[in-house]
């Protein structure tokens, strides 16, 4: 990776005068969204059968988008995986590389300011040429995109976007992030193509049967008056569709030397329909996510390859309520939790514990904290009596002191009811909490109540899911403007901490982080308790060369190898 500090001043002032003539809008970040519940039950085992031929076969919807950007539905942004691709990658460790795409990227003010070369060699299925227009395109499509719009925020992270040549596109942020490249996990599609429903990609794979979804081209439409297939004059016959299927795009390198020559797209129809068709061997392979509302457990005739997501499991806490608002109770809250029984059991070993809320395979991850973070009722009675609280009247419970009057402590503890792994959570957090005598009154909520409750500041402590950026910018819980900032956090040491953690550049990056995530735990405005796992599940012995990535699972396919 060739990552510089400076910049042609041809390149500034070209970026600067683009920026000012382009503007790039986007909506606020949505409140956070869970599955509805699916009527499948957890650990319903799933066998199945080796496929046939030399092809895979994955799940589709034919009525859903291909568009990975305008609005794919959640069955077919598997496929777009495999027919588009992205500026950058994001690895296992959370590391970010460029792709064949980028040629050169440099930076400079602290990474304010981004210039990424594209290789203008890389060709699109269609044989058309990528350009810097394409890709600059896809990241202003990308951040008005619900999926991608959060990590993009014209608010708050990318401030402008513009290509200022065929070759040279610009990204301007808001703040200084030596980590952004991260971010640009971004389906490129060619410029103008928003609104194609399934547009052409770069990708190891193209979709043959496009017209399912964009229609007929107009030169392959029959003309008036000729006869059909029914021998009435004067009326069209309607052409056969295609089968959609995925094969070889022979213009990507790796096409040569690729295993898999052809993806079948079969038809399910739901979540039980393709446990179904798994079994049966007429789908080749599932993503999982074992404490999610869709949950599948599987038998021994089936292979599991798991990946840690950014997704991370914690505890936020009100600021405005009496109790909570000190920092030091919080912090002896850390000793009560038992992460390595709620992963292994609650979550069903799907997962990963967490002290800091820097995912564990991450190179920035730092141990030493977990040395001093551990399950440990003594360690936590320990730190609340050094905060003043203690049983001071002999009845069993804790009491907190307020200008020298003993005070009950009770907590009202808050989580969605609607998940069933979370309950579990909250349950196990509530009966630590109570087995020292806290008295807690834990609320299992709907998810709309839930999302009230938080919004208002009806609660003391509440069980969260948030899916961190890959560069694990911690803005959106922790500053003051924030959207996810439920507990009213006002300090404004975190943001102090996170920009300098953002700003640090590879030699002084884990110190910095190290550096917020010591300052985060001290004060535990959150308590992160783990990582959420995903799982890839294939027939046992069918499917081997596979390297998952959290961001796409599909990310070396031309390495696998399909064995009959």
């Amino acid at each position: 990776m060739k990552m510089k500090r400076f910049i042609s001043l041809f390149l500034v002032f070209a970026l600067l005068a683009a920026l000012l003539l382009s503007g790039c809008g986007s909506e606020e970040t949505d409140l956070p969204q869970e599955e509805e519940p699916s009527d499948l039950l957890f650990g319903e085992p799933v066998t199945g059968k080796l496929p046939e031929g030399d092809a895979l076969t994955i799940d589709y919807a034919p009525t859903e988008s291909v568009n990975p950007l305008s609005g794919t539905g959640s069955t077919n942004a598997l496929l777009t995986n495999l027919i588009y691709e992205t500026p950058f990658t994001v690895g296992k460790d959370y590391t970010f590389a460029p792709t064949r795409l980028i040629k050169d990227f440099e930076f400079y003010d602290e990474g304010k300011t981004w210039s990424f070369t594209v290789d203008t060699s890389v060709q699109f299925s269609d044989g058309t040429y990528l350009s810097a227009y394409d890709v600059a395109y896809s990241v202003r499509r990308a951040m008005q995109s619900s999926l991608y719009r959060a990590r993009l925020d014209n608010e708050s992270v990318i401030y402008g976007v513009s290509a200022i040549s065929d070759e040279i596109f610009m990204i301007s942020l808001h703040q200084e992030n030596m980590l952004f490249p991260a971010l640009l996990t971004i389906p490129v599609i060619r410029n103008g193509d928003y609104n194609v429903r399934c547009p052409i990609g770069t990708g190891l794979y193209r979709m043959e049967g496009a017209e399912l979804w964009n229609g007929l081209p107009e030169d392959e439409e029959e003309e008036e008056g000729e006869t059909g297939e029914t021998g009435e004059t004067g009326e069209a016959a309607e052409p056969e569709p295609v089968q959609p299927r995925l094969v070889l795009n022979s213009l990507h390198p790796a096409a040569a030397n690729a295993m898999i020559p052809e993806i079948r797209l079969r038809e399910s129809g739901g979540m039980e329909n393709m446990v179904a068709d798994f079994e049966d061997g007429y789908i080749d392979l599932l993503i999982n996510d074992p404490t999610g509302f869709s949950a599948m457990g599987f038998g021994s005739a089936n292979e599991v390859r798991s990946y840690i997501s950014p997704s991370m499991y914690y505890l936020g806490f009100n600021m405005g309520r009496d109790f909570v608002l000190t920092a030091q109770y919080r912090y002896a809250m850390n000793f009560l939790i038992d992460r390595k029984t709620i992963v292994k059991k609650l979550m069903f070993g799907s997962g990963v514990e967490a002290v800091s809320p820097i995912v564990p395979t991450s190179p920035y991850y730092d141990e030493s904290i977990a040395e001093v973070i551990h399950y440990s009722p003594e360690a936590a009675l320990t730190a609340f009596a050094n905060g003043g609280c203690a049983d001071h009247d002999d009845d069993g419970k804790l009491e907190y002191m307020v200008t020298g009057i003993p005070m009950e402590i009770r907590i009202k503890f808050i989580v969605n009811g609607e998940s069933g792994v979370k309950v579990s959570i909250a349950r196990s957090i509530a009966e630590e909490l109570r087995s020292i005598g806290i008295t807690v009154e834990l609320h299992e909520m709907p998810w709309n109540d839930y999302v009230t409750a938080l919004e208002e500041g009806e609660f003391d402590m509440y069980l969260g899911e948030v899916m961190l950026t890959a560069d694990f910018n911690l803005g959106t819980l922790l500053r003051e403007e924030a959207p996810l900032n439920y507990g009213g956090i006002t300090d404004a040491g975190y943001a102090a901490r996170i920009d300098e953690y953002l700003a640090a550049d590879d030699t002084q990056r884990a110190v910095a982080c190290s550096n917020m995530c010591q300052y985060i735990v001290a004060n535990s405005p959150i308590i992160p308790i783990a990582f959420e796992g995903r799982e890839l599940v294939t027939h046992r012995g069918v499917l081997t060369g596979i390297e998952l990535s959290p961001y796409n699972v599909f990310l070396n396919i031309q390495d696998w190898k399909l064995n009959n």
